[in-house]
């Protein structure tokens, strides 16, 4: 049961960055939310646990560096959370 209202309900939600961090998390808010997300990572891995552990996401693995497999993305979505992103840490 969840503890959020169904704002969302109905809707689709296409989340970016969805395997961890903050996308993981915005995953989950939509999905308790009443969404149907759309979880879209480079770690299908990653996807298919979160998949398992929540119900309403839908895991779409996907390179977003690669734009032909940009292209094939589902466009019939009401929400976009465009959270994927690269952090390379090193020395200045």
């Amino acid at each position: 049961m969840s503890t959020y209202p169904n704002y969302h309900d109905g809707r689709r939600a296409l989340v970016t960055g969805a395997a961890s961090g903050i996308g993981r998390e915005a995953a989950i808010k939509f999905a308790q939310a009443g969404a149907h997300v759309l979880a879209v990572d480079i770690n299908a891995d990653g996807l298919a646990a979160l998949a398992a552990e929540v119900d309403g996401i839908e895991p779409v693995p996907c390179d977003l560096s690669d734009y032909d497999a940009i292209a094939e993305l589902p466009t019939d979505v009401d929400i976009l959370v465009n959270v994927a992103g690269i952090q390379t840490v090193s020395p200045i």
